[in-house]
């Protein structure tokens, strides 16, 4: 917000517009994740290109509540 405001107006005009809720975060159980195959997968697609494309996917042995996801990330 910019301008000559008056400060208490537009924290109420955003308070009434928006259902603005204190963050808070949820602790949730995980279990143990097994890979479904141990063997890397390859694809080979054929397209009609002028030029290369190649797509990559990884996969690694971490998820959301171990504590090496976020050096994942």
């Amino acid at each position: 917000v910019v301008g000559n405001i008056n400060k208490e107006e537009v924290t109420q005009l955003i308070l009434d517009k928006f259902a603005i809720k204190p963050f808070y975060l949820e602790n949730r159980e995980t279990t143990e994740i097994t890979p479904s195959f141990d063997q890397p997968q390859y694809i080979i697609e054929k397209d009609d290109v002028d030029q290369a494309k190649l797509n990559l996917g990884y996969r690694f042995p971490s998820y959301y509540g171990k504590s090496n996801y976020y050096a994942f990330i």
